[in-house]
């Protein structure tokens, strides 16, 4: 089984141009993306947000990070609630 701190070396030697984290562990909900160096064949942080984020590559997106934040709020809100 590989261990998620392993992905990184693996995605790298795969030639994987960019890989993102999402931490939905933190108040705000944070992408961060990195990088393929691939001349060191590692990443490089690009971006951490917990804004709108949007790219082109490797194809369009659009990701509405405060959207799932709000969102989860509401759940969380609503479960306690219920108890």
């Amino acid at each position: 089984m590989t261990t998620p701190s392993a992905l990184p070396e693996i995605y790298a030697r795969a030639g994987i141009a960019t890989y993102w984290i999402v931490d939905p562990s933190r108040p705000q909900i944070q992408l961060t993306q990195l990088v393929l160096d691939r001349q060191r064949r590692r990443y490089l942080l690009s971006d951490a947000t917990t804004a709108v984020f949007s790219v082109t590559e490797p194809w369009p997106i659009t990701i509405d990070l405060p959207g799932f934040s709000r969102r989860r709020a509401e759940l969380l809100e609503r479960a306690a609630k219920a108890r």
